[in-house]
């Protein structure tokens, strides 16, 4: 389901109140990204746009070639995105940056949101935020109620619709 304005508006909150970079894995047209971009920090936003991932369910969504070009469009104005065409997965593997805010809205199996909270949550600096989108998704909403909470990691968890957010302890 994609973003409310009101999840917007909250992810537009947070990228004031992130102290390092802003990672988003999962982007399509940029209506999240052009949110995250508004505090200033730079915005490094993850997605296949029009490549197609031989494992990714999703691929209908990206068979469309104007996708890459309709994100451009919409962060044009923003000069502190720095989109990153790729799989998060492998993109994952060269990752070494602090990051200030973490925007997960991806692949939405189990296994795809696992994935990407383990390979970047690390890089979230103590104080940080991390944010999921699409919390009433069943495969979402187990990896954020028996890995994300059971952590320990995170505290001060909100909900905004289908927004989930914490800040690492």
């Amino acid at each position: 389901m994609g973003l409310s304005n009101k999840e917007g508006e909250k992810l537009a909150e947070l990228s004031f109140q992130a102290k390092e970079k802003i990672v988003e894995i999962g982007a399509l047209h940029g209506k999240s990204t052009s949110y995250l971009a508004q505090g200033g920090h730079d915005v490094y936003s993850i997605d296949l746009w029009d490549m197609v991932s031989a494992d990714d369910i999703r691929k209908e969504d990206y068979k469309d070639p104007e996708n890459y070009q309709n994100f451009l469009k919409k962060t044009n104005a923003f000069e502190n995105v720095i989109p990153i065409k790729g799989s998060s997965k492998e993109i994952a593997k060269i990752w070494r940056m602090p990051i200030g805010l973490l925007f997960i809205d991806g692949d939405h199996t189990y296994e795809g949101a696992k994935s990407d909270y383990h390979n970047y949550s690390p890089f979230i600096i103590d104080g940080g935020i991390l944010a999921m989108h699409d919390y009433h998704n069943p495969q979402v909403k187990e990896v954020i109620d028996k890995i994300v909470k059971p952590s320990g990691l995170w505290e001060n968890y909100e909900t905004v619709r289908y927004l989930f957010v914490a800040r690492k302890k």
